[in-house]
């Protein structure tokens, strides 16, 4: 087996299927697809340069080949863990450094909020911030929870990584942007506007929940999308081209505006939910001030949401 190839995820991989016995289970234990989760599979196989797993009536399992490796991968996982926890202990008693993990989204807006909280009471404290390699916001909690990352900021997760705590970071609230050319006025949008002007899709947000609750609306959301974008910075240019509108945070408005979009609040709200992350039997003060702080920014977050407009806009189709 080739372990210059050999990444965390694929250690982990191999234990979740070994004690979930099925990649559908396997996949959920992990926060990822089935999908995802078999093409990890694949890449462990060709790494390993043979089948590891078997078909099986009820699915698929590892077999005896496999099982021998995931054993060895498990204890990878607890020897892994028990370095990176001394290093932690040791980096911040030390230095007072912090290993934070985020996604740009949230870099950009609450995230340097708490982020800047922290060194304001911490004026020596240094952080090391880093983004997620994959657009999956679970990912981040993953992170945590392996003890890669001191903590993390991410979007809230009905079911918590197993070993990680939660705790508010705030909300933004979901509106749509589209050509400022288009003949409408304005004030709310609708389903009615994401099926008439499209919707291009970005990085981080296809993952989160805010297309759950579009899909909860709709069995239609996947017609509506014109285009997948793999940088982030690109749906302005290609909304502003006529391409389509995409979602946005409401905050971000002005800015929008300023490049020539138009952007409206739905007529029926939703928000997406911000969370801190951190390992559950973390008891260092850094770590619970990390968490006190967040709690504030949420306060604040919560406090400055915009109020909604009544109305929708008009000379769309409906």
């Amino acid at each position: 087996m080739r372990a210059a190839g050999i990444e965390r995820r694929h250690l982990a991989a191999l234990v979740a299927l070994l004690e979930h016995e099925g990649f559908a289970a396997a996949a959920s234990a992990m926060y990822v697809t089935p999908s995802t989760f078999a093409a990890t599979i694949r890449q462990v196989e060709r790494l390993a340069g043979a089948r590891l797993v078997e078909r099986v009536r009820q699915g698929a399992r590892l077999n005896a080949r496999g099982r021998e490796m995931a054993d060895t991968a498990a204890e990878a996982l607890r020897a892994m863990d028990g370095v990176l926890d001394d290093a932690r202990r040791s980096s911040v008693a030390e230095s007072g450094s912090l290993f934070v993990q985020t996604t740009p989204t949230l870099a950009e807006g609450l995230g340097a909020e708490l982020l800047a909280g922290l060194m304001t009471r911490h004026p020596a404290l240094r952080m090391s911030v880093r983004a997620p390699r994959r657009p999956i916001v679970a990912d981040v909690a993953y992170s945590v929870a392996a003890a890669e990352s001191d903590f993390g900021m991410t979007e809230y997760m009905t079911r918590p990584l197993e070993g990680t705590v939660q705790v508010p970071l705030g909300v933004a609230d979901i509106a749509y942007a589209f050509p400022a050319y288009a003949e409408v006025d304005a004030e709310t949008a609708t389903l009615a506007h994401l099926e008439q002007f499209g919707l291009i899709v970005v990085p981080y947000f296809e993952s989160s929940d805010v297309y759950a609750v579009l899909r909860s609306r709709t069995a239609l959301v996947s017609r509506f999308i014109r285009a997948r974008v793999s940088d982030r910075y690109a749906f302005a240019d290609l909304a502003l081209g006529g391409v389509g509108g995409f979602l946005c945070e409401y905050m971000h408005r002005e800015e929008l505006m300023a490049l020539g979009l138009k952007v409206a609040l739905f007529d029926e709200p939703f928000v997406r939910r911000f969370v801190t992350v951190a390992r559950a039997d973390d008891r260092r003060p850094l770590i619970a001030t990390v968490l006190a702080q967040s709690v504030e920014v949420a306060a604040r977050s919560y406090a400055a949401r915009p109020r909604l407009h009544a109305g929708t806009i008009r000379g769309a189709n409906s």
